[in-house]
């Protein structure tokens, strides 16, 4: 079989797929399908096709596709859940159809971006990442190999954009267990004298056990404790769920690393 055939064949079975309607260029979800899609992909190509051929692909792989003809019809909110994009160069006009990389970069800069072309040539893939490529891709394609492209941009993108959260200082293990509750009451916005309330204690204790908080955390006011305790995601972990005396120790928050 051909190169030519082979093409026309997998875009006769990608076509007959059951796939996302398009209006316009622009996938609009059907059924129970779209709504459990979590993941879209981008793909931007002028011949059917290969635009067929490559969505085809992608939805063996467990994603949804977006497919648009040019570039200037490509549209998507934040609802499409769209995370990476795929622009298939086609014909001797490759160079000019960088243009199509850098327009979708200027839409959405964080979004990640694979080319895949006709040739593998030095000059190609440099210009594709000149224009802000993620990968470039020299087809054929083999099975499962744009896959693995686009679950590896969408994971550097995300570790990219994960916020550094600075570890936790050894100081704040030093804190006791009552100082923890007085740092958790100021963290929430209470005054000493609710503070001494909710743990049962006069508020002389209390006033004692702040300035404690500030000697062990070495700051020189309450405020600058809680923007400490803030910065590195402390949490008291709250009385009687660890350690052998019933106190456990301060904890980072869920969404710490």
């Amino acid at each position: 079989m051909t190169k030519a055939a082979a093409t026309s064949q997998q875009a006769t079975q990608a076509l007959a797929t059951p796939r996302e309607s398009v209006t316009n260029g622009h996938a609009l979800g059907n059924g129970a399908n779209a709504a459990a899609c979590s993941s879209r992909i981008v793909v931007v190509a002028h011949e059917e096709a290969l635009r067929s051929a490559m969505c085809a692909d992608l939805r063996l792989a467990g994603f949804c596709d977006l497919s648009f003809q040019h570039v200037n019809e490509v549209a998507y909110g934040p609802g499409d859940a769209v995370q990476c994009a795929v622009v298939i160069l086609s014909g001797p006009g490759w160079k000019e159809s960088m243009d199509m990389v850098r327009s979708l970069l200027h839409k959405d800069p964080h979004l990640p971006i694979v080319v895949v072309g006709e040739r593998g040539g030095a000059d190609t893939v440099l210009a594709a990442m000149r224009a802000g490529a993620r990968d470039y891709l020299a087809r054929p394609v083999r099975s499962g190999e744009l896959a693995d492209s686009i679950r590896g941009q969408i994971a550097r993108v995300k570790h990219e954009h994960k916020p550094h959260v600075p570890s936790l200082p050894p100081v704040f293990a030093s804190l006791s267990p009552n100082e923890c509750e007085v740092l958790d009451g100021v963290i929430r916005g209470c005054s000493t004298k609710q503070i001494a309330a909710e743990i049962g204690r006069v508020e002389k204790t209390i006033e004692y056990h702040r300035k404690r908080i500030m000697e062990k955390l070495g700051v020189n006011t309450m405020v600058q404790a809680v923007r400490l305790a803030t910065l590195h995601r402390w949490e008291w972990a709250g009385r009687g769920e660890g350690g052998s005396d019933g106190f456990a120790l301060p904890r980072r928050h869920a969404g710490g690393p």
